[in-house]
Protein backbone atom coordinates (compact mmCIF):
# COMPACT_ATOMS: atom_id res chain seq x y z
CA UNK A 1 0.00 0.00 0.00
CA UNK A 2 1.24 3.41 -0.52
CA UNK A 3 2.62 5.80 2.05
CA UNK A 4 0.54 9.01 3.01
CA UNK A 5 3.42 11.49 4.64
CA UNK A 6 0.29 14.43 5.47
CA UNK A 7 -3.34 15.68 4.81
CA UNK A 8 -4.99 14.51 1.78
CA UNK A 9 -4.45 16.75 -1.05
CA UNK A 10 -8.35 17.06 -1.73
CA UNK A 11 -8.22 18.73 1.46
CA UNK A 12 -5.49 20.39 2.04
CA UNK A 13 -6.04 24.14 2.27
CA UNK A 14 -4.19 26.75 0.22
CA UNK A 15 -1.68 28.23 2.83
CA UNK A 16 -0.55 24.72 3.49
CA UNK A 17 0.46 23.16 0.22
CA UNK A 18 3.89 23.91 0.02
CA UNK A 19 4.26 23.02 3.59
CA UNK A 20 2.71 19.59 2.63
CA UNK A 21 4.26 19.79 -0.47
CA UNK A 22 7.68 19.59 1.31
CA UNK A 23 6.65 17.04 3.61
CA UNK A 24 5.59 14.48 1.31
CA UNK A 25 9.00 15.40 -0.58
CA UNK A 26 10.60 14.59 2.72
CA UNK A 27 8.83 11.10 3.16
CA UNK A 28 9.94 9.77 -0.28
CA UNK A 29 13.57 11.02 0.26
CA UNK A 30 12.95 9.06 3.34
CA UNK A 31 11.51 5.64 1.58
CA UNK A 32 14.23 6.38 -1.14
CA UNK A 33 16.70 5.54 1.30
CA UNK A 34 15.09 2.65 2.74
CA UNK A 35 14.97 1.15 -0.63
CA UNK A 36 18.53 1.36 -1.29
CA UNK A 37 19.32 -0.46 2.02
CA UNK A 38 17.17 -3.12 0.63
CA UNK A 39 18.86 -2.95 -2.04
CA UNK A 40 22.28 -3.60 -0.26
CA UNK A 41 20.18 -6.44 1.92
CA UNK A 42 19.32 -8.19 -1.74
CA UNK A 43 22.85 -8.18 -2.95
CA UNK A 44 24.89 -9.83 0.45
CA UNK A 45 21.55 -12.21 0.56
CA UNK A 46 21.96 -13.18 -2.99
CA UNK A 47 25.73 -13.62 -2.35
CA UNK A 48 25.09 -15.41 0.47
CA UNK A 49 22.95 -18.34 -1.31
CA UNK A 50 19.86 -17.16 0.05
CA UNK A 51 17.64 -16.60 -3.31
CA UNK A 52 14.19 -16.52 -0.91
CA UNK A 53 15.36 -13.59 1.37
CA UNK A 54 17.13 -12.19 -1.84
CA UNK A 55 13.44 -11.75 -3.65
CA UNK A 56 12.00 -10.82 -0.78
CA UNK A 57 14.31 -7.77 -0.43
CA UNK A 58 13.84 -6.56 -4.16
CA UNK A 59 9.75 -6.82 -3.51
CA UNK A 60 10.09 -4.78 -0.55
CA UNK A 61 12.48 -2.64 -2.51
CA UNK A 62 10.51 -2.31 -5.26
CA UNK A 63 7.58 -1.65 -3.23
CA UNK A 64 9.14 1.61 -1.05
CA UNK A 65 10.04 3.27 -4.63
CA UNK A 66 6.80 2.58 -6.01
CA UNK A 67 5.18 5.23 -2.86
CA UNK A 68 8.28 7.02 -2.98
CA UNK A 69 6.81 8.15 -6.64
CA UNK A 70 2.94 8.59 -5.43
CA UNK A 71 4.54 10.59 -3.01
CA UNK A 72 6.56 12.42 -5.15
CA UNK A 73 3.58 12.95 -7.76
CA UNK A 74 0.93 14.53 -5.19
CA UNK A 75 3.94 16.76 -3.98
CA UNK A 76 4.10 18.02 -7.07
CA UNK A 77 0.31 18.49 -7.61
CA UNK A 78 0.22 20.45 -4.12
CA UNK A 79 3.01 22.85 -5.16
CA UNK A 80 1.55 23.60 -8.52
CA UNK A 81 -1.78 24.27 -6.81
CA UNK A 82 -0.23 26.73 -4.69
CA UNK A 83 1.80 28.63 -7.46
CA UNK A 84 -1.29 28.09 -9.39
CA UNK A 85 -3.71 29.50 -7.55
CA UNK A 86 -7.82 29.17 -9.27
CA UNK A 87 -6.03 26.85 -11.98
CA UNK A 88 -7.73 23.31 -13.60
CA UNK A 89 -11.07 25.05 -14.07
CA UNK A 90 -12.35 27.40 -12.30
CA UNK A 91 -10.94 30.55 -14.36
CA UNK A 92 -10.46 30.74 -18.38
CA UNK A 93 -6.99 32.22 -18.36
CA UNK A 94 -4.53 30.14 -20.02
CA UNK A 95 -1.80 32.74 -20.83
CA UNK A 96 0.22 31.92 -17.58
CA UNK A 97 1.78 28.73 -16.09
CA UNK A 98 4.04 29.11 -13.19
CA UNK A 99 6.87 25.70 -12.41
CA UNK A 100 7.92 26.87 -9.25
CA UNK A 101 8.44 24.33 -6.66
CA UNK A 102 8.43 21.36 -9.62
CA UNK A 103 11.51 18.91 -10.86
CA UNK A 104 12.47 18.95 -14.55
CA UNK A 105 10.41 15.79 -15.77
CA UNK A 106 7.26 16.93 -13.59
CA UNK A 107 7.69 20.69 -14.68
CA UNK A 108 7.96 19.22 -18.72
CA UNK A 109 4.80 17.67 -18.27
CA UNK A 110 2.89 20.26 -16.68
CA UNK A 111 4.05 22.80 -19.70
CA UNK A 112 3.12 19.89 -22.21
CA UNK A 113 -0.35 19.35 -21.17
CA UNK A 114 -0.87 22.66 -20.64
CA UNK A 115 -0.06 23.68 -24.13
CA UNK A 116 -1.98 20.28 -25.61
CA UNK A 117 -5.12 22.77 -23.78
CA UNK A 118 -3.94 25.82 -24.25
CA UNK A 119 -4.01 24.85 -27.73
CA UNK A 120 -7.32 22.71 -27.94
CA UNK A 121 -9.05 25.76 -26.45
CA UNK A 122 -7.61 28.10 -29.04
CA UNK A 123 -8.64 26.16 -31.99
CA UNK A 124 -12.56 25.93 -30.44
CA UNK A 125 -12.41 29.83 -30.26
CA UNK A 126 -11.31 30.45 -33.55
CA UNK A 127 -7.67 31.81 -32.78
CA UNK A 128 -4.55 30.93 -35.04
CA UNK A 129 -2.33 32.07 -33.12
CA UNK A 130 -1.78 32.51 -29.22
CA UNK A 131 1.38 32.52 -26.57
CA UNK A 132 2.00 31.59 -22.96
CA UNK A 133 3.97 33.09 -20.22
CA UNK A 134 5.77 30.37 -18.62
CA UNK A 135 7.22 30.97 -15.53
CA UNK A 136 10.78 28.72 -14.76
CA UNK A 137 12.42 30.22 -12.30
CA UNK A 138 15.75 31.55 -12.69
CA UNK A 139 17.39 28.33 -10.73
CA UNK A 140 18.58 29.77 -7.75
CA UNK A 141 17.34 26.47 -5.59
CA UNK A 142 19.14 24.64 -8.80
CA UNK A 143 22.95 22.68 -8.40
CA UNK A 144 25.30 25.84 -8.53
CA UNK A 145 22.32 28.06 -9.17
CA UNK A 146 22.35 26.78 -12.69
CA UNK A 147 18.88 26.74 -14.55
CA UNK A 148 18.02 23.63 -15.37
CA UNK A 149 14.20 23.80 -15.92
CA UNK A 150 14.32 26.50 -17.96
CA UNK A 151 16.69 25.66 -20.97
CA UNK A 152 14.72 21.84 -21.17
CA UNK A 153 11.45 24.27 -21.53
CA UNK A 154 13.25 26.22 -24.46
CA UNK A 155 14.43 22.42 -26.38
CA UNK A 156 10.88 21.09 -26.06
CA UNK A 157 9.15 23.98 -27.76
CA UNK A 158 12.01 24.47 -30.43
CA UNK A 159 11.62 20.81 -31.17
CA UNK A 160 7.69 21.32 -31.62
CA UNK A 161 8.32 24.48 -33.60
CA UNK A 162 6.96 26.68 -31.38
CA UNK A 163 8.76 30.41 -30.97
CA UNK A 164 10.11 30.86 -27.38
CA UNK A 165 10.53 34.88 -26.37
CA UNK A 166 12.58 35.72 -23.45
CA UNK A 167 12.12 39.03 -21.67
CA UNK A 168 13.90 41.25 -19.49
CA UNK A 169 12.67 38.96 -16.38
CA UNK A 170 15.23 35.98 -17.04
CA UNK A 171 12.88 33.64 -15.26
CA UNK A 172 9.97 33.64 -17.56
CA UNK A 173 9.68 32.64 -21.28
CA UNK A 174 6.93 33.25 -23.26
CA UNK A 175 6.31 30.58 -25.54
CA UNK A 176 4.32 31.73 -29.44
CA UNK A 177 2.03 28.76 -31.06
CA UNK A 178 0.12 28.44 -33.77
CA UNK A 179 -3.22 26.41 -33.89
CA UNK A 180 -4.40 24.51 -35.23
CA UNK A 181 -1.13 23.85 -37.35
CA UNK A 182 1.23 23.78 -35.13
CA UNK A 183 -0.74 21.01 -32.56
CA UNK A 184 1.70 19.10 -29.88
CA UNK A 185 3.25 15.96 -31.86
CA UNK A 186 0.53 13.12 -31.21
CA UNK A 187 3.39 10.93 -29.60
CA UNK A 188 3.46 13.74 -26.51
CA UNK A 189 0.08 13.41 -26.07
CA UNK A 190 -0.74 9.88 -25.44
CA UNK A 191 2.32 9.77 -23.49
CA UNK A 192 0.87 12.54 -21.07
CA UNK A 193 -2.66 10.28 -21.06
CA UNK A 194 -0.61 7.27 -19.22
CA UNK A 195 0.53 9.79 -16.32
CA UNK A 196 -1.34 9.72 -13.14
CA UNK A 197 -2.99 12.81 -12.68
CA UNK A 198 -3.11 15.60 -15.25
CA UNK A 199 -3.00 19.39 -14.90
CA UNK A 200 -6.54 19.32 -14.87
CA UNK A 201 -7.40 17.38 -11.58
CA UNK A 202 -9.41 15.02 -13.78
CA UNK A 203 -10.75 12.16 -11.43
CA UNK A 204 -8.66 13.63 -8.27
CA UNK A 205 -11.17 15.91 -6.40
CA UNK A 206 -9.04 18.67 -7.06
CA UNK A 207 -11.41 21.13 -9.22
Amino acid sequence: MGQSASTPIATAPTEFLLADSEARRQRARELRNQADEQYLATVEAWNAGERSSAASYKMRRQQLQRDADALDEEAADLAFRYYNVGYAGQNEEWGRIDLHGLRTHEALAKVKAHLVEAKKRATEMGIQKGSVEVITGKGNRSKNGIAVIKPRVEEWCGMEGMKVEQPKNTGLLIVHFDAPEGTVKQEWVGWLIGLGRTILGIGTGNN
